[in-house]
């Protein structure tokens, strides 16, 4: 069945420590003011179940019982529940959808960092998501130096096995981004060592001249 969608799908990616919360919260935030009821999402979780395998993802990643293979199947179960169950129905609703995270992160953190099949993670990811394109995709891109300056001062972001490595790892995370948001279509890549306001109001202009100006 085809279903007619009239909300816009927004993605915000980024490593730990760049303020992809943040920006997705304050985004959110400005167009619910606008009147565009909008909700803001991570992945994985936003369902009961996704919720679930996130809890369990990170718990066995914390132990270090996980393959990446493993890591994967957990991540597109979740990612298939919050589509299926959450993301669609809004956006037919007429809802405005803010992810942070999508199919982008892993395949950098399970392929650039882990090893596995880049294309196959890609392939995998659309079929979790019933191919499901974001309207527009945001990368806020941090060097791994600050990152990890970030991490040290605890700056508020959650911390777990995903976002405490060395410098190298952040490197390799920050090349695998790059590279991947070069080849996405509708794709921007934002300074995020700019202050939270300067990022906002570089993101609110894509997100206005992109999604809300009507053609001419």
């Amino acid at each position: 069945m085809l279903v007619i969608m009239n909300g816009r799908f927004i993605v915000i990616e980024g490593q730990g420590f760049t303020g992809k919360t943040t920006q997705a919260n304050m985004l959110a935030q400005v167009l619910n003011e606008k009147g565009i009821e909008t909700i803001s999402l991570r992945h994985p979780g936003g369902t009961d179940f996704a919720e679930k395998m996130r809890q369990q993802l990170l718990e066995k990643k914390e132990a270090g019982v996980l393959t990446p293979d493993e890591e994967l199947d957990f991540l597109f179960k979740a990612l298939k529940s919050l589509v299926d169950e959450l993301i669609i129905p809004s956006l037919a609703s007429g809802k405005w959808i803010i992810l942070t995270r999508f199919i982008a992160s892993a395949i950098v953190y399970q392929g650039y960092q882990e090893g596995l099949d880049k294309n196959m993670i890609k392939t995998q990811g659309e079929k979790a998501s019933q191919h499901l394109k974001p309207d527009l995709s945001i990368l806020i891109d941090v060097p791994a130096e600050e990152i990890l300056k970030r991490e040290n001062e605890g700056r508020g972001t959650e911390i777990h096995a995903y976002n405490s490595f060395e410098i190298d790892v952040l490197r390799t995370r920050r090349e695998g981004f790059l590279e991947v948001f070069e080849e996405m279509d509708d794709a921007v890549i934002m300074d995020g060592a700019k202050t939270r306001e300067e990022i906002q109001a570089e993101i609110w202009k894509e997100v206005e001249t992109k999604l809300l100006q009507s053609p001419s």
